[in-house]
């Protein structure tokens, strides 16, 4: 839509002005760039996650809305939506959100880890040890689910409850066992428990000594 050289290099030069912690002076920078370019999404973007850290919340709202609407592949912007609405409560709008961004719906149990991961990111551990203890009441369905829940549970820190969902996970699927064993490996790992990590990935080896992936 005529986007000009000009433009990428104001975008760029806010990024590093937010990552520095001058604020005012990349939104100052990016209103520039709305105002000759109003459809420039990243600009839309980026003044979202400003104005949320700036606590203008309704403001950070309209903007992510915008860009969620016009660009729906940006999972970016989805996301920081997505916690936006969980810091204001709004857990159904939060995850119809993620629901519909989603290639395939995503279980009740993934989209409340997820809930305490945004929280916990917000800065409301109150309300991401309330999400992820929601979460760990219900088996995972699937080896798809077994996955995003241990990730998003590694992601957070939550190496015992990582632990607990995948020795507890009962799959009926072929080489579930050999997949929590798996999961289960890289959660020691990354827990600094190295003698665990080797014995568990010892077993996953002898479960099928050729493949490449195991070794």
């Amino acid at each position: 839509d005529g986007v000009t050289a000009a433009v990428y290099e104001k975008d760029l030069k806010a990024n590093i002005e937010a990552e520095k912690g001058d604020l005012d002076g990349a939104e100052h920078r990016l209103e520039s760039v709305m105002a000759d370019f109003p459809k420039y999404w990243p600009a839309q973007r980026l003044l979202g996650a400003i104005n949320i850290k700036q606590n203008q919340l309704g403001q950070a709202t309209m903007y992510l809305r915008n860009v969620v609407s016009n660009t729906p592949n940006d999972d970016a912007a989805r996301l920081q939506l997505a916690q936006l609405y969980l810091r204001q409560g709004n857990v159904d709008d939060a995850k119809n959100l993620l629901q519909s961004g989603s290639s395939a719906p995503i279980s009740d149990d993934l989209f409340l880890a997820l809930a305490g991961r945004m929280s916990q990111q917000a800065g409301q551990a109150g309300q991401a040890q309330k999400f992820f203890d929601e979460s760990e009441t219900q088996q995972p369905k699937d080896a798809r689910d077994l996955v995003g829940l241990s990730s998003v549970y590694l992601s957070a820190g939550e190496f015992e409850r990582a632990i607990r969902v995948i020795e507890g996970a009962s799959l009926d699927q072929p080489d579930s066992e050999r997949l929590k064993n798996y999961l289960l490996a890289l959660v020691q790992l990354r827990k600094g428990d190295l003698p665990a990590a080797q014995a568990t990935a010892k077993k996953v080896g002898q479960s099928d000594p050729d493949a490449a992936w195991s070794l």
